[in-house]
């Protein structure tokens, strides 16, 4: 099987698209909040199979990470997010998914510039910005959930990195989200 067997895509329904060969068997949703893409867990173990005279441009099957997808820093990120509501982001746990001991993480991370506790942190916000957008869960819950124990501590992280609350944060993104809606609906607020 080549193709997604579920795709989640934010935009409104476009026809054109189970025209392509792709995705045409998939079970595909429209206006979803988040992008998603369900494949097979089998595929994992695949093989990658190309000739060095295929051109990604050429074939329209060959899907190809950009080289700033496959850096460090986004591979770091990526399963810090996939484990932070586990609770098992931390560094020993990113660096035995990576198939790294922890000193060769870090030594890796010190290469490139980047130190773990902050991409730690950035993860962190970046995934309770979206909780704070999309969700009503309260801020301690937020704070819980992305791996704070405590909520003053998450609140600081966040004004650090943001520079408002996360009540602030929620406050107005919900008003500029109101806003833009009313607009689109041609509403005088």
């Amino acid at each position: 099987m080549r193709e997604p067997y579920e795709l989640r895509l934010q935009s409104k329904n476009d026809k054109s698209l189970y025209d392509t060969e792709l995705i045409r068997n998939a079970n595909v949703r429209f206006g979803c909040k988040m992008l998603a893409i369900g494949i097979p867990h089998y595929a994992f173990a695949l093989t990658l199979q190309h000739t060095k005279d295929q051109s990604p441009v050429a074939n329209s099957e060959l899907v190809l990470l950009s080289e700033s997808d496959t850096s460090l820093e986004y591979s770091v990120k990526e399963i810090i997010r996939t484990h932070i509501r586990a609770h098992q982001s931390g560094i020993k746990n990113v660096a035995k998914a990576l198939d790294l001991s922890v000193r060769s993480l870090q030594r890796r991370l010190a290469e490139n510039e980047l130190i773990f506790s902050h991409l730690l942190e950035q993860t962190r916000i970046e995934t309770a910005l979206m909780m704070l957008e999309n969700s009503n869960v309260s801020i301690i819950e937020v704070a819980m959930e992305v791996g704070y124990k405590e909520a003053s501590h998450f609140a600081r992280a966040f004004k650090r990195n943001t520079g408002l609350t996360p009540q602030q944060y929620r406050f107005q993104y919900q008003t500029e989200n109101i806003k833009s809606t009313a607009s689109s609906l041609h509403v005088n607020i």
